[in-house]
């Protein structure tokens, strides 16, 4: 199985949606969803065996993994308010293009060894730098841009903060510009 594009980092993938019934009859699909599985989801039909790892009629985690021939779709499960029960799953990488890429303030995300998983635009304008900085910490991504260390030491030590206290860690970052220093004010939230 090849892998489908990277969460939250590929923003050119296409939108992959599937409406599912409780007894996981496939309601609607989307074409983008379909190409990255290789796999047909006709509605009205259950769907295939081996698609979830989830028995029908059983209510569906927060994230789901859809298997198909060509590769894997983690998708965030949404049960939907109607007569019957139904759950909305969309690809991880179309959450992040619908909902964090239009926000107008700076977004990234990290995972529990200070890797970005996920930048938007507002945070950083240029796609390609977006794409490079997925796996990287910090550290990594300031020596390969040529910025200084130390703006990625003092990340990492709000980072461990954060992580440690369990607690919102805030601070401010000031950088040189052509037209003047810019000041930001950056939040580390704790996950729970």
């Amino acid at each position: 199985m090849s892998p489908s594009p990277a969460p939250l980092a590929d923003p050119g993938a296409p939108i992959g949606v599937l409406l599912l019934g409780a007894d996981h009859t496939v309601l609607a699909a989307s074409a983008g969803l379909t190409d990255l599985l290789g796999l047909p989801l006709p509605p009205g039909e259950r769907a295939p065996h081996g698609l979830l790892d989830h028995p029908p009629g059983t209510p569906l985690p927060a994230q789901v993994t859809l298997r198909g021939p060509r590769g894997s779709v983690v998708c965030h499960a949404t049960a939907l308010g109607a007569a019957d029960p139904v759950t909305l799953l969309l690809a991880e990488h179309d959450l992040a293009r619908t909902i964090l890429d239009p926000l107008p303030l700076d977004v990234a995300v990290l995972d529990d060894q200070g890797r970005y998983v996920y930048v938007n635009p507002a945070a950083i304008q240029s796609a390609d730098v977006r794409r490079t900085i997925i796996g990287l910490t910090d550290r990594e991504h300031v020596t390969r841009r040529g910025h200084p260390t130390d703006r990625a030491e003092v990340r990492e030590q709000h980072f461990a903060q954060a992580r440690a206290s369990s607690e919102c860690v805030s601070f401010t970052e000031t950088f040189p510009t052509p037209s003047g220093p810019l000041t930001l004010r950056r939040t580390l939230p704790a996950r729970a």
